[in-house]
Parts: structure tokens; sequence; C-alpha cells
């Protein structure tokens, strides 16, 4: 089981996001449960407040969206639940 949530992060972490300038940084699934932390960042850091879109399990019958801000740092970690271990990024507007 260690190895595959292992693989599945270091393939989740290759995933390219939607956006120019947005990254997933971690997707980690929490252990024996459907809940996972996902961080990313955004290149350059927004001056404004800027909305993120996370899309959790895309083309699967659990598609979720979940929404975040990112800060003014660049980044944003939001907690998902997944069932297939796939996310995807994209700009609200």
């Amino acid at each position: 089981m260690k190895k595959i949530l292992g693989l599945l992060l270091v393939s989740l972490l290759s995933v390219p996001a939607l956006a120019d300038g947005l990254k997933i940084t971690s997707f980690v699934i929490v252990n024996g449960t459907v809940q996972a932390d996902l961080c990313g960042s955004m290149s350059p850091a927004p001056k404004a407040p800027t909305f993120v879109q996370v899309t959790v399990d895309p083309k699967y019958k659990t598609e979720a969206h979940y929404n975040t801000v990112v800060g003014s740092d660049g980044n944003f970690c939001i907690t998902v639940t997944t069932y297939s271990g796939q996310a995807t990024l994209g700009l609200l507007k």
C-alpha cells in the first residue's frame, strides 16, 4: 500500500497545471482515508487576491471542485476528498 501511495504522489507532482504559473507542489493522501492535503504555487505571486479552482478526480463520477485563495507569497493549500488521487488547477475568472 505504501508503494502505491508513493508512486501516486510522484506521478501527481508531475501533473502540469492548466494555467500558466500554477503548479501542484504536494498532494499527500492521509493514510487509510480519502482525505488529501493539496498544496500548490503560482508564479509570479499575485499582487491582488487570486482564486484557484482545484478539480479533484477529473473525468470521474466523483469529480469535485474546490476554490482557494493564493497568498501574497504565491502559495496555497487545501484539504480535499479524492477517490482517484488526481487533481488539476485552474484560475477562476
